[in-house]
């Protein structure tokens, strides 16, 4: 048979953060609030004083590691329950509450001095239950991972980017940058990266559009001559030269 007491911390079964919870609770069992070991505001409604303290039991009731190795851990957790226990009687029952919080400092205030003057210590905050630590360690996990392949993402649209852009494709790379930015919103380069593409590429259009429109100008194809002139100046507003040929061009236009 192996005794409590022969029991070293490799064998305990006990998972690392109920190990540092307990441990935390434990070493501040007397200069905790009965609010504070529950993990609940001073304002908390007796549902949620109830609800705080059903959760804690399945986290600190020995009965819930029976046949377990706790080792050191056992009078600890002992010492934990009856203090939640208590705790929870004395806040769950409307006057034992009014008398307690009568005798509580306020809020926010710091405890008295001990005798002799010295300096109280800094006051701790309330400990973490183990349930919501680990809960918060997944929420950072996941979002952790969210960022890391967001930023994959981005990374990759990024280089299709480049490489259209290599290619001549500027139409192309402005929307891989465009999907880039999906992924990096905030990132600066790939959105210098992108306006630049796209000046490039709405420049090269409107000279393809141009370039057009004159051919069919020469050609007498007004009605073509117009459309190519009319998507320049959709493109170029401001381009006086461009709107002049589009109206000489749709003059010219059969009816």
């Amino acid at each position: 048979m192996i005794y409590d007491d022969l029991v070293t911390d490799e064998d305990i079964d006990l998972d690392e953060e109920r190990r540092r919870y307990v441990d935390d609770v434990f070493a501040r069992l007397k200069s905790l609030s009965h609010y504070e070991v529950l993990a609940i505001p001073r304002s908390a409604d007796r549902k949620e004083i109830k609800r705080a303290y059903f959760h804690l039991v399945g986290i600190v009731h020995p009965d819930r590691y029976f046949g377990k190795k706790l080792g050191s851990y056992k009078p600890k957790l002992e010492a934990v329950f009856a203090r939640v226990t208590t705790a929870y009687d004395t806040l769950y029952d409307r006057d034992k509450r009014k008398a307690y919080d009568a005798a509580l400092p306020a809020a926010g205030a710091s405890p008295p001095a001990p005798i002799g003057g010295a300096a109280s210590a800094p006051k701790q905050a309330a400990p973490v239950d183990p349930v919501t630590a680990a809960k918060r360690k997944e929420a950072m996990a996941a979002l952790q991972a969210r960022f890391a392949d967001a930023g994959a993402r981005a990374k990759t649209h990024a280089e299709t980017a480049a490489r259209a852009r290599a290619a001549g494709d500027l139409v192309a790379a402005a929307e891989a940058y465009k999907q880039a930015l999906v992924f990096a919103p905030n990132d600066a380069s790939l959105r210098a990266a992108h306006d630049e593409v796209a000046r490039l590429a709405a420049e090269k259009l409107v000279s393809a559009h141009a370039a057009k429109a004159a051919i069919a100008e020469k050609l007498g194809q007004w009605a073509q001559a117009a459309e190519a002139w009319k998507r320049v100046v959709e493109a170029s507003p401001g381009d006086a030269a461009a709107r002049a040929r589009l109206e000489a061009a749709l003059a010219r236009s059969p009816r």
